[in-house]
């Protein structure tokens, strides 16, 4: 069970990191970003009873840092379910290109 949550972890970590890398240039990378991504997430006890909304939130918190803006990030939960929470983000298009979601 903790190497299926590990690895659900690591798969979240790497699109989230490939998404932020992608994200508008207003701050810069530094070396060992991802690596502290990934481990905070992994830290990150999303066990059923817990569920993922702290991950969700910290994920939140690093796409603002890199500069997307507020509107373009949600945080969604069923009412009867507010601990299992998914994360949205927006990616916008520079061009005529659809945006990403």
């Amino acid at each position: 069970m903790v190497r299926d949550i590990t690895m659900k972890a690591l798969r979240v970590a790497s699109v989230a990191v490939s998404f932020i890398a992608a994200a508008p240039p207003v701050v810069a990378a530094e070396p060992g970003d991802a690596r502290a991504i990934l481990s905070e997430l992994v830290a990150v006890n999303t066990s059923p009873t817990l569920g993922t909304r702290e991950t969700a939130e910290i994920l939140r918190d690093h796409f603002l840092r890199a500069g997307f803006p507020v509107s373009d990030i949600s945080i969604l939960a069923s009412p009867s379910a507010p601990e299992k929470a998914n994360l949205v983000v927006r990616l916008r298009g520079r061009g005529k290109a659809k945006p990403l979601l």
